[in-house]
């Protein structure tokens, strides 16, 4: 594995957990870990949410580095920009369409795949992970199946469908 990558200014920033709630200071945290990856750089920031888990935790470091897309392959977890944030979900498909490259992505708790994001919001790959105490790095899992919980595929569907 890798080292570490360096730990400057812009690469401990998260773009997740803003000190104000404001979408224009998130924004501004993902600008600057844009600008990071777009220049080579590699960042580490932390996971929030439960779209990744089991496999990620909400909470745990990522180290996220930028690579070719000719390099990235099916059951990857990537990084995009998604206007206001960032998100680090497993790659399903890289589609081409009406002449421009498409990401198709879902997270493993998630249901349903992610809505479709074109290749400029690609910004890198997830290459580690670790506890938020530090520690070593580990490679990402690297399973493809959603890991969801009976209960909350039922509770989906009668949503969906709007049954009682």
């Amino acid at each position: 594995m890798s080292e570490a990558p360096q730990r400057g200014a812009f690469a401990r920033q998260r773009p997740f957990a803003s000190a104000s709630p404001g979408v224009g200071h998130r924004r501004i945290a993902t600008e600057l870990l844009r600008e990071r990856l777009l220049d080579g750089g590699s960042i580490v920031t932390s996971s929030l949410g439960v779209s990744m888990e089991p496999a990620l935790r909400s909470g745990v470091e990522l180290r996220v580095e930028r690579c070719a897309l000719d390099s990235l392959r099916r059951g990857d977890i990537v990084c995009l920009d998604r206007g206001d944030q960032l998100v680090a979900h497993r790659l399903i498909a890289l589609v081409s369409s009406g002449g421009r490259r498409w990401f198709l992505t879902r997270g493993d708790n998630n249901l349903l795949p992610d809505r479709p994001l074109p290749e400029p919001a690609y910004l890198g790959r997830v290459t580690g992970f670790r506890s938020p105490a530090g520690g070593d790095w580990s490679p990402p899992p690297s399973h493809l199946e959603p890991v969801v919980p009976l209960g909350r595929l039922v509770a989906a569907i009668r949503s969906k469908l709007a049954i009682f």
